[in-house]
This record gives structure tokens, C-alpha cells and sequence, in this order.
């Protein structure tokens, strides 16, 4: 058990900082907002400044492995000639291995994705066929979904709406802004979702 859970505690930390999915983009998905935890406003200012959301989003990735700003990271980044291997490398940082640990954290969802989908069943209140279809058919990944359950019970939207904006083609942000919902109060719903997830996985 005490294994599950630090894996567990490895896939939250994946879910709900600033961390995205490392690069590692789910096929298909298009939810790569790395910066979707970062302060608004900093977004804001950075984008004012010439950096595209995805820069931000990558230099969040940075920063957070190397407890430096996204700044720092980001200015680093220009005098590195816009590469991102030569500024992981100058503050520490592995991609290739970070790539390799949140690929692994992926699969073990994947894994697993039959107790998922029946604990995201009682917590939203859906048919685990539904969920599945969306995975199978919609093209959306076992992570968004987990993301939209903690969306919903955090806003008080109904779990099909939050999947309605996302086909839609509405960013992590806009979904935030029409659901009036705060990261501090999204960061806790996810913390009390993962915990029932972790808690439906049974291994030896």
C-alpha cells in the first residue's frame, strides 16, 4: 500500500501543479496547459512580453523541477538561441527522463483505467459506458476526464457541460473563467478525487 500511494501521490503532483504532462502530450488530447496553475496575471504580463502560451508552458515545466521562476526560465531560454534542451540543461533538468516518468505515470492510470472509470462513475453520477465512449470515440484521454469529474464537483456544473466546452474547443482558462472556478478550488477537489481513485486501486 504504501507504494500505491506514492505512485499515487507522483500521478497527482502530474494532474494539478503546473507540471502539464512534461512534454508528453496525449494523442489527440490537446490539453497540454502547463501554465493552467500559474497566476493569471503572470500569464498575462508574459504573453505581453512576446512568449507564446506554449513557451510559458514548457519554462513552467522548467521551474518547477528546478525551483526557479518561469522568468528566469524564460529569459535563459531566448540567450540559449530558443532551445529547450540547452536550458533544462543549464538548470538541471532531464527531459528525456521527465518524459519517461510522466509516460510511466500514464500508463499506470491506463492500467488501472477499469477502477477509474467506476470510481468517476459514482463521484459524477454517469454511466462507466459514457465515460468509456468518450475515451474510445471523443478521443479524450483517462487524464482530461479525471480533470473534468473535479471540474464539475468543484463548480457545481454538471459533468457533461464541462465536456461540452471541451468540444467546444474552449482552453483550460476559458473552462476556468465560464465555470467562475478558482485553482485553489479546483487543486482540492482534484486532491479528494485522486484520493477515492487510490483507494478503489487494489494491488498486492
Amino acid at each position: 500500500m504504501k507504494k500505491i500511494l506514492i505512485v499515487f501521490l507522483s500521478i497527482f503532483t502530474l494532474l494539478c501543479p503546473s507540471l502539464g504532462s512534461a512534454f508528453a502530450q496525449e494523442g489527440g488530447e490537446g490539453d497540454h496547459h502547463g501554465h493552467r496553475f500559474m497566476d493569471k496575471e503572470l500569464v498575462d504580463s508574459l504573453i505581453d512580453k512576446g512568449y507564446s502560451k506554449e513557451e510559458i508552458y514548457k519554462a513552467s515545466f522548467i521551474a518547477k523541477f528546478s525551483q526557479a521562476k518561469v522568468e528566469d526560465v524564460l529569459a535563459s531560454y531566448k540567450k540559449n538561441g530558443s532551445s529547450w534542451d540547452k536550458t533544462a540543461q543549464q538548470f538541471g533538468v532531464d527531459l528525456q527522463k521527465m518524459k519517461q516518468h510522466y509516460k510511466a505515470k500514464g500508463r499506470f492510470l491506463k492500467k488501472h483505467q477499469t477502477e477509474v472509470l467506476k470510481t468517476l462513475s459514482v463521484y459524477t453520477g454517469k454511466n462507466e459506458a459514457d465515460l468509456e465512449t468518450l475515451i474510445k470515440e471523443e478521443n479524450m484521454s483517462l487524464h482530461f476526464i479525471i480533470t473534468a469529474a473535479a471540474m464539475s464537483k468543484s463548480s457545481g456544473e454538471d459533468f457533461n457541460t464541462i465536456i461540452q466546452l471541451k468540444k467546444d474547443g474552449k482552453s483550460f482558462q476559458e473552462m476556468k473563467e465560464k465555470l467562475n472556478l478558482t485553482d485553489n478550488k479546483l487543486h482540492q477537489e482534484m486532491k479528494t478525487l485522486m484520493g477515492e481513485i487510490k483507494n478503489s486501486i487494489k494491488e498486492e
